[in-house]
């Protein structure tokens, strides 16, 4: 999944967004921006190292293409990782942990398994996150998973296959999906591009529209596939 070409934002679509939605602006809006870079601009390096294909995903991917911004109100940065590379032994789990680690972020939850919906978030020094999805190939589509960590119940996100490009994000290089709108339209309904409606707030367990249950870890799994850290 080499990066083929360029695909940069949609300067257009976040003009006619902001007539909409300004901007978010100030000093917190500032500081997202800042803190959101470095754990991103973190995990891209390790990515790179490694040798491991990667992508912006989710709310990260949507700022990127609707607004060519990083967005507070995202609350936190997503990316995907290929599996591929770690189920075929060319790189470790491990070394990916160990690789942020002395980028300065620490591992603060695990969950799934390799073989298994794994995903992982990470955290820098103030508690800020950044979601780690391994995006698993389904014949032809992909899907990222996730679980509730009170009732145990596994979800799955499923994309269309996709080929992956690259863009640049305040400037630092990273991998998108090629055809990203059909990626976000997939994730988000055919109203992605508009802002939410006044009180309307986002609830990934039920507003996702490709968004699939795949049944749940036992409790005898609780211990090794829901996996909380304390710094």
């Amino acid at each position: 999944m080499t990066p083929a070409r360029h695909r940069a934002c949609n300067r257009t679509l976040a003009a006619a967004y902001h007539r909409l939605a300004p901007r978010e602006e100030g000093p917190d809006a500032d500081r997202f921006r800042r803190r959101a870079w470095a754990l991103l601009a973190a995990a891209v390096s390790a990515c790179n190292t490694l040798g491991v294909p990667h992508w912006l995903g989710s709310g990260t991917l949507l700022g990127y293409i609707r607004q060519c911004d990083l967005v507070s109100a995202m609350d936190d940065v997503d990316i995907e990782v290929a599996v591929e590379p770690f189920v075929n032994d060319n790189v470790t789990v491990t070394q990916l942990v160990e690789t942020l680690n002395s980028a300065g972020l620490v591992l603060a939850s695990k969950f799934g398994r390799l073989n298994d919906s794994l995903e992982m978030a990470f955290e820098d020094e103030n508690g800020m996150r950044i979601d780690v999805f391994f995006s698993y190939p389904d014949r032809e589509s992909r899907y990222i998973a996730g679980v509730d960590t009170i009732t145990r119940k596994k979800y799955r996100w499923v994309y269309p296959e996709i080929t992956l490009c690259w863009g640049t994000l305040h400037g630092l290089v990273v991998g998108v999906p090629c055809d990203s709108e059909r990626y976000l339209e997939t994730n988000y309904g055919t109203n992605w591009t508009q802002p939410l409606p006044p009180g309307k707030t986002f609830d990934y367990r039920r507003d996702n529209a490709n968004m699939v249950d795949a049944g749940w870890w036992g409790k005898e799994e609780e211990s090794e596939v829901i996996q909380l850290f304390n710094r």
